[in-house]
């Protein structure tokens, strides 16, 4: 079986198809990966040895109006060299994990009748996945409150084993800091967050003089040092910085919601604000917080009053038992084995 994974921008839509990987091998499959070029997509997928094929993607820029003008003509660019490469391998399916990046192959895949699976890891379906729905032969959910035109089944978001498997001590590497202090992990993810950057930056005193602070800055961010601060741009060992950590603070993207969890970790969330997302990543944190799984600040609330009261509330947080299922990406290998049965007795 020949598998054709997809999505990207962000790595809320590539690192949940690195945690099928190794249950997709286990499978049997053959894999192979369409995103951008030299993108992040393309450096996580090619430090997994799978084959990287680039092709032309586009976002939708909400607040540049005549830059997505352009947008027709680039996918249409996009799906022409989609469609090349898969009629090249002759690909058995098509998973898509949602992104401006999804759009070509997966509407390349629908010209040459290749099964299209989808997956959505918030509570309402993204741009890209809402399209997809259009055709899918099935979308996979993280809940049961989608509602979609294709077949929907809930199974969950997928996570890389490695989360559950973090050294504590290698973050202290290279670190001053005081050992009766608790460790503050903030990230913004892959791309960083500029207003929780600079909130940090501004207050570094006043934070560390409360905690050992562990900061993952995401690309292009400037540096600084401080005792008991931390800091690094990107961190592919992220489950050895939530495994010492005590307390998080984090954006609320459904990916990185979902690995905090899985861990019980005491969080404080931040989301994107309207004007900057669809309001998925508030969705989220209003849900984990009604659920008293985490606490929630408005970015424009993000003052230090509110941000260390706020600390102070979620290391109440009486979590218990993680409800994370480990064979989630079993289950959902186990689905696009079913949808390829399928296509193949109607053939």
């Amino acid at each position: 079986m020949k598998i054709l994974l997809t999505g990207g921008g962000t790595g809320g839509h590539v690192i949940p198809n690195v945690a099928l990987i190794d249950s997709l091998k286990n499978a049997g499959f053959d894999i192979a990966y369409i995103g951008g070029k030299d993108s992040i997509e393309e450096r996580l997928i090619t430090k997994e040895n799978i084959p990287f094929f680039p092709v032309t993607v586009v976002k939708f820029q909400r607040d540049k109006f005549i830059q997505n003008l352009k947008i027709p003509y680039l996918l249409i660019k996009g799906i022409i060299q989609a469609k090349r490469i898969i009629k090249d391998n002759k690909f058995d399916v098509i998973f898509a994990k949602g992104g401006y990046v999804s759009l070509p192959p997966a509407f390349a895949g629908k010209a040459l009748k290749i099964p299209v699976i989808a997956h959505e890891s918030d509570t309402t379906l993204g741009l890209a996945n809402k399209l997809i729905s259009q055709f899918a032969k099935l979308i996979i959910t993280n809940n049961d409150s989608i509602k979609c035109k294709a077949k929907c089944v809930n199974l969950g978001n997928p996570i890389r084993k490695k989360i559950f498997e973090g050294d504590k001590n290698t973050p202290l590497h290279d670190m001053r800091y005081s050992k009766d202090k608790k460790f503050l992990l903030i990230f913004g993810g892959s791309s960083g967050a500029k207003a929780i950057n600079d909130f940090v930056f501004d207050n570094v005193d006043a934070l560390t003089n409360q905690y050992n602070i562990l900061h993952i800055t995401g690309k292009n961010s400037k540096s600084i040092t401080h005792n008991n601060y931390k800091s690094v741009p990107y961190a592919d060992n992220i489950e050895d910085y939530l495994a010492l950590a005590d307390v998080v603070i984090s954006r609320s993207g459904a990916g990185a919601i979902e690995e905090l969890q899985a861990l019980n970790k005491k969080s404080l969330l931040i989301p994107l604000p309207n004007n900057a997302s669809r309001g998925d990543q508030i969705a989220n944190a209003k849900l984990l917080e009604n659920q008293h799984r985490a606490v929630m600040l408005e970015e424009s609330d993000l003052t230090l009053d509110n941000v260390l009261s706020k600390l102070q509330e979620a290391q109440t947080l009486n979590l218990g038992e993680s409800n994370y299922d480990k064979n989630t990406p079993d289950k959902i290998v186990n689905a696009i084995i079913e949808v390829i049965k399928e296509n193949s007795s109607k053939k």
